[in-house]
């Protein structure tokens, strides 16, 4: 016995600092236990989706939309609204100083019209940053030049990516409206529409955040305009399909999505919005009403769009940026459930083969278990890797040198003859 303990400690030993020092040393082996990690988040996620919703605020803080209602159109010189209407709205929105805006619609104008455009792009210019939408289709059509070179140069699109990449949701064959090239300079394009190959009717039930070409992964505009806001570049993003699908902002923001990349939006946070034409509304001193300029309040995002479908947008955005950060245990954690894990598989240590290997399994769903519902309770989760390590040499060392009882010791000759004249008086 005392032999199988000091074996047992010995390699469990080596397994543990074996595995500290290939994390150190080995970046293929670093690269396995994030895998490994990001898995085990994946079977946290998907059964924890309930937890993000409940931890939602009500009201948008972050997000603001100012919406040019479809009912108003009669008062407006053209519609779509023209370049001069942005303008005069630019300059209504300046004093409140927007850390990003997003344009719904794609900012092109025929060419009575281009003469705005360059004033448009000045006032664009003090904004730190900008996200202009454009529109994709299901179906193949002729692409112009302009277009064409977009394709190639200037498309946006994520680097980092796991899962099935068959997997996304929606897929563009062509793009059909873009925002005029000189606004595109020094700023950040997302896909805003994906236009169906026939009439169907539009929901904004779900919102894709990822749209595929067939051979990148491009971002919408939620996702450009919530990673401008959290200033992160959308090549730095890591998205993943399947289970527990997300967009990861950083280890701690993750923005939870459905199998093919799309957001299925909630009743809350509601987002504030104000109406455009309240706005351009001239006043005598040419000044915002003061319950505008409330609810516009300092560096927010301001989505500025047309109807429901901005309406849509804008709630794509207040909900990933309302999404509650998970919280990642510290190292010492990690350990220290490793070693209640090795405490427990003590119990393993007195088994049989069979039994041991039923107790591994057992002791592995009990702290799936456990992790789960602390997960679900307050969005704490830990690295599996230690207590994976101690739990696997524990079984397989138990299965491979299983428990054996003592035989009882034979009677010795003095003592057998002892037995049988006590039998024979």
């Amino acid at each position: 016995m005392k032999a199988r303990v000091t074996t047992f400690a010995v390699l469990l030993t080596a397994a543990l600092v074996g595995h500290v020092i290939a994390l150190r040393m080995s970046p293929e082996y670093q690269g396995r236990v994030r895998e490994f990690e990001q898995g085990f988040l994946d079977f946290l996620m998907a059964n924890s989706q309930e937890s993000f919703q409940k931890a939602v605020p009500d009201s948008s803080a972050d997000v603001v939309l100012v919406e040019f209602r479809e009912e108003d159109k009669a008062e407006f010189s053209a519609w779509p609204p023209a370049p001069l209407d942005y303008i005069m709205l630019m300059k209504k929105l300046a004093p409140a100083n927007p850390e990003v805006i997003a344009f719904v619609e794609p900012l092109r104008w025929e060419a009575s019209d281009a003469q705005f455009i360059g004033k448009l792009r000045e006032l664009l210019l003090p904004v730190p940053s900008v996200v202009l939408g454009f529109d994709v289709s299901t179906e193949k059509a002729e692409s112009s030049p302009e277009q064409q070179e977009f394709v190639s140069s200037g498309l946006p699109f994520f680097r980092a990516q796991a899962g099935d990449f068959s997997q996304a949701g929606t897929t563009f064959q062509s793009v059909s409206h873009l925002p005029d090239k000189a606004l595109r300079i020094g700023t950040e394009v997302g896909i805003a529409r994906v236009l169906p190959g026939t009439a169907v009717k539009e929901s904004y039930e779900a919102l894709p955040f990822v749209v595929s070409d067939g051979s990148h992964l491009v971002p919408t505009l939620p996702a450009q305009t919530v990673s401008r806001f959290l200033r992160m570049a959308s090549f730095n993003l890591h998205l993943r399909f399947g289970p527990g699908a997300r967009l990861s902002l950083s280890d701690t923001h993750v923005v939870p999505l459905d199998k093919g990349g799309s957001m299925v939006l909630d009743d809350k946070p509601t987002v504030p919005k104000l109406d455009a034409l309240m706005l351009l509304t001239p006043r005598i001193d040419d000044s915002v009403p003061d319950t505008s300029t409330d609810v516009l309040g300092k560096g927010k995002v301001v989505v500025i769009g047309i109807g429901a479908f901005a309406q849509a947008q804008a709630r794509a955005i207040a909900q990933a940026l309302a999404v509650p950060h998970l919280h990642r245990a510290p190292q010492w954690g990690e350990w220290a459930f490793a070693g209640a894990m090795a405490l427990f598989s003590l119990w393993q240590f007195r088994r049989g083969r069979i039994k041991a290997l039923l107790a591994g399994i057992l002791l592995a769903a009990l702290a799936a278990i456990v992790c789960m519902l602390t997960f679900q309770s307050s969005l704490w989760w830990w690295s599996p890797a230690p207590a994976t390590v101690v739990l696997a040499t524990t079984t397989l060392f138990c299965f491979l040198w299983p428990h054996r009882k003592r035989a009882a010791p034979e009677p010795k000759a003095q003592d057998l003859s002892d037995v049988v004249g006590d039998a024979a008086a």
